[in-house]
């Protein structure tokens, strides 16, 4: 349902269509990015976009229908959803009626921990406003996929047969991370003038 699979040029139009809705039902065009290695020396960056649904989805649900009560003061579903990035760990996606966090806190050199929590309007009650089991589908599906990628690339990488390559273009913002980290690993340490 998320239009960033698409290439570029079928983007845009997708893009134009949700951009005509934002302002009548109350979201303001923004855009954020900084999150390569501009930010200040210690500092990871931050995002923030709002990408276009496919026609005939209004947020990020099993068929692409409402799950809760619109969000704040949101009038109505511009066919949008609003990434918020904040460094390597944090990503937000903010739907019309529902937030999800995934907050990712590496505990070791091999393992992270993942937390996932979905947002609905203060008000919404469980079971009058929203299902919890609708609400979650989507991201609880995909991120049970995900982790199987995961784990079955974390194998191919830690094969003796392993070759590392060039990220994928889809794999822009790990390549950034990984500018970032070089970028502070070479960095002084605060107080001694020697290098980390």
């Amino acid at each position: 349902m998320h239009t960033l699979m698409v290439e570029p040029g079928r983007r845009e139009h997708l893009q134009q269509n949700m951009l005509e809705k934002m302002e009548a039902c109350g979201l303001k065009k923004i855009m954020v990015d900084f999150l390569d290695t501009k930010a200040r020396p210690g500092e990871i960056g931050y995002g923030y976009s709002r990408k276009a649904l496919f026609d005939g989805y209004l947020t990020g649900s099993r068929d692409g229908g409402p799950v809760a009560p619109l969000l704040g003061k949101l009038t109505d579903y511009d066919g949008g959803a609003s990434d918020f990035s904040f460094g390597a760990f944090s990503f937000l996606l903010a739907y019309s009626d529902h937030v999800v966090c995934y907050v990712f806190t590496p505990v070791n050199h091999r393992n992270s921990r993942c937390e996932i929590y979905w947002l609905v309007r203060n008000d919404a009650e469980g079971g009058r406003d929203y299902d919890v089991d609708e609400l979650t589908w989507l991201w609880d599906v995909t991120t049970q996929a995900d982790k199987t990628i995961i784990v079955n690339n974390w194998k191919g990488v830690r094969s003796r047969n392993y070759t590392p390559g060039p990220f994928s273009t889809m794999e822009e913002a790990e390549g950034l991370y990984l500018q970032w980290i070089l970028q502070e690993l070479a960095r002084p340490q605060a107080g001694t003038g020697k290098d980390a």
